[in-house]
């Protein structure tokens, strides 16, 4: 039987003796306000395994992230020390270790630190978009004389490889690399490259995973502050895009954003905007 075909919340992924493995739990019990104890074994025979004591947030949490499992520090040869689970000998035992030690001693991990900031934009800001493309978005020819149709008309995959190349070209950038899947959950734009879905293939989008990848290129940090991925930072560089390559009006994309409440910080260091257009608010 699969891992995806148990009752996952009865079973678990832990690292036990340098293996990583899925383990059935065998006893559970609530550790007073805060958590779960549960007991599992490395093998089949009941009389001979070697019994582990298992902490988890709740029973819902199944994977080694969430899951601590009762060990202690044992120096070795070289100098050093490194966690070693706990073994008993017994499911009694295993039992008895939580009522007489874990249930008074042990002490609550720490909350792991986020990998990034919430990002608490990014459904208000797709919503925005899809508003602001067809509020905005016409043939119109821009300050370079680059002529854009409407940001929503799907183009040709050699097309949008070419119209990358001169955007990137123009802001004197690194190769981007440029794919198109066949299906998923979604379009992409990292360090990487760019990857787009057959209905994704137009200005809009394209633009948008250009803007991840050039946001992580000139800004994405602050010191050891990260960005939020559909942050103000990434909206100012998004919207610099639109107006540079899409054909969209500065001072209409800027009145569009605020009007919509999109908290946005343009690139000043890359364009010659003034910090009184930047802060520019609609009565």
């Amino acid at each position: 039987m699969s891992w995806k075909g148990r009752h996952s919340r009865d079973w678990v992924r832990v690292t036990l003796d340098y293996y990583h493995n899925e383990y059935e739990i065998r006893y559970e019990e609530d550790a007073s306000n805060y958590g779960v104890f549960g007991i599992v074994t490395d093998g089949y025979d009941d009389d001979d395994d070697n019994w582990y004591v298992i902490w988890r947030p709740n029973r819902n949490h199944t994977t080694e992230y969430y899951i601590k499992v009762m060990s202690n520090a044992v120096e070795m040869s070289w100098g050093g020390t490194r966690d070693e689970a706990i073994k008993y000998s017994s499911l009694g035992d295993a039992k008895a270790s939580i009522a007489e030690h874990w249930q008074t001693n042990f002490k609550y991990p720490e909350k792991p630190k986020r990998y990034r900031p919430r990002d608490s934009q990014k459904g208000k800001l797709y919503r925005w978009e899809h508003i602001m493309a067809r509020d905005l978005s016409s043939t119109v020819i821009n300050d370079k004389g680059r002529e854009v149709d409407a940001l929503h008309q799907i183009h040709d995959h050699l097309y949008l490889r070419m119209f990358l190349t001169e955007v990137r070209q123009e802001l004197n950038e690194k190769a981007v690399e440029l794919r198109f899947r066949s299906g998923g959950r979604s379009s992409f734009g990292g360090i990487s490259g760019i990857q787009l879905l057959p209905c994704h293939c137009h200005h809009l989008v394209l633009l948008h995973e250009l803007a991840h990848v050039l946001h992580k290129r000139w800004m994405n940090t602050i010191g050891s502050e990260k960005h939020q991925s559909h942050g103000r930072e990434f909206v100012g560089v998004f919207m610099y895009l639109l107006i540079r390559f899409g054909g969209v009006d500065k001072s209409e994309i800027t009145r569009h954003a605020n009007r919509y409440k999109i908290d946005f910080l343009l690139p000043t260091q890359y364009w010659e905007w003034e910090d009184s257009e930047i802060q520019e608010k609609v009565a």
